[in-house]
């Protein structure tokens, strides 16, 4: 099936950075472990064909350059800004690519369903959003789309570090805005997220079972909790960060 084209209006912005209280270095590691390319890679892929603009944010310490050096050994752009106020690093871009509609990736989010990617898309534009979420994809497989719009107008109504951090409180508050949850598939009470260990485990196994099957997505997603069911919820007592 094919996923379409987009144009340079449309950026993914993959928000990035060494440190992790739980698992540090994680954005680089191999996946599948040891013979895999770094995590960060696997969404690049993902995203290239679908066209649209690329960029890295993470941020100017020292402990992120492997970040920056990965970027430019493959061809990607990046943005070096504040460690915390990953909101000011959007808004930087922001500025300086001036894109009609931004997605908002993290790094620690391997797998990227494209054709799911494309439905969420076009519906946005079909209803007129300035900001969505998908629902119903495992955790780590949602989406977050906003306008640029949207994303430079909400500095002003910022009120918490939490804020900040987060990137997108602030628009979803914000009554004047047309949002909506679209809902996708009915998976999740998933996890394909790397916070963890037990996390990485799990998405390392998937990712093994990827190359031997060819299978993408919540295809592959789907077929791999099929054959090993004894794996659901193999990561689910991690507890996901809260945001205020």
């Amino acid at each position: 099936m094919a996923v379409g084209r987009l144009d340079n209006s449309v950026g993914f912005i993959i928000q990035a950075r060494m440190e992790s209280t739980r698992l540090p270095g994680k954005v680089l590691m191999p996946m599948p472990f040891i013979t895999g390319k770094p995590i960060l890679g696997h969404i690049i892929d993902a995203l290239k064909p679908l066209g649209g603009k690329i960029i890295v944010a993470t941020s100017k310490r020292k402990v992120n350059e492997p970040i920056k050096e990965f970027c430019i050994a493959n061809g990607v752009g990046y943005f070096l800004g504040d460690e915390d106020d990953v909101l000011s690093r959007f808004i930087s871009i922001q500025k300086e690519n001036r894109f009609e509609y931004i997605f908002r990736f993290t790094a620690d989010n391997p797998l990227v369903d494209v054709e799911k990617l494309m439905v969420f898309y076009n519906e946005f534009k079909s209803l007129g959003l300035e900001y969505a979420y998908s629902q119903g994809m495992p955790l780590g497989m949602n989406f977050e789309l906003f306008s640029g719009k949207a994303l430079l107008s909400s500095e002003t109504t910022v009120n918490s570090e939490s804020d900040r951090e987060h990137v997108t409180p602030a628009i979803r508050r914000n009554e004047s805005y047309k949002t909506a949850e679209i809902c996708l598939d009915n998976s999740g009470h998933l996890r394909m997220t790397v916070d963890t260990a037990h996390d990485f485990a799990l998405l390392s196994m998937v990712f093994d079972y990827r190359d031997s099957k060819h299978l993408q997505g919540m295809f592959l997603v789907k077929a791999f909790f099929k054959e090993y069911p004894w794996l659901i919820g193999f990561n689910n007592h991690v507890a996901q960060k809260k945001i205020n």
